[in-house]
């Protein structure tokens, strides 16, 4: 089975902890999934990388030359928010990481105590739950369409779309919303096509009657 291939943009100015994390991010204990490793040491390199290169996580350093604590994680989530970040916190900082996530951080690892396969857990945990935030923030929007003032004509109940087109209630919900239509009969729509299938018999009995006199005279 080919393995999945992720891009990371490692946002560190320690070469030897950049080195490490490369070093990390290489082996099969990070999992079934393979990295592909990008390198900002500064936070104008990193915005620039982000501009001109798709990633799908940035492992973060909050203390860099041009940039420090969380200014450092805003100025990435600001310019990347469709992208998880993960920052990278020091043993005695712990509290910033927790700050981070506040700021549109997925999570915080503590230097010191990372692992292979922990680091490599944590960056498809944070993969995962930005691909699903985004999905949710999709439906969000799409299911605000649904809100507020509909123009519905008052005969044929159809409704007009942003576009001009004029579409069945029953199709413009269904293309802007999730819901999915099942079809039955409400109580008193119930009753009514009751009583008109009881009329209809009704007169196709009298009619078969009134042909079956004629026909006997």
């Amino acid at each position: 089975m080919d393995r999945k291939t992720l891009t990371i943009l490692i946002v560190e100015d320690d070469p030897d902890y950049v080195f490490l994390l490369k070093d990390l991010l290489s082996g099969e204990e990070a999992g079934r999934v393979r990295f592909r490793k990008d390198y900002a040491d500064t936070l104008a390199k990193a915005l620039a990388a982000l501009a001109r290169s798709s990633f799908d996580l940035v492992l973060l350093d909050l203390n860099l030359p041009d940039s420090s604590e969380l200014s450092t994680v805003r100025r990435i989530v600001a310019a990347a928010p469709s992208i998880p970040v993960i920052v990278l916190t020091s043993m005695d900082d712990e509290a910033m990481g927790i700050q981070a996530i506040q700021e549109g951080a997925q999570d915080y690892l503590i230097k010191g105590e990372i692992s292979a396969r922990g680091i490599g857990r944590a960056i498809n945990y944070g993969v995962e739950r930005m691909s699903l935030l985004v999905q949710i923030e999709k439906n969000a929007q799409e299911i605000k369409v649904l809100r507020g003032f509909l123009p519905i004509c008052s005969y044929c109940k159809k409704i007009r779309d942003d576009k001009g087109y004029w579409q069945e209630l029953e199709m413009y919900i269904r293309d802007h919303s999730e819901a999915t239509f099942t079809h039955g009969m409400c109580p008193a729509c119930m009753e009514k096509a009751m009583a008109e299938m009881k009329d209809f018999c009704r007169k196709e009995e009298e009619g078969e009657a009134g042909r079956l006199k004629a026909k006997n005279k």
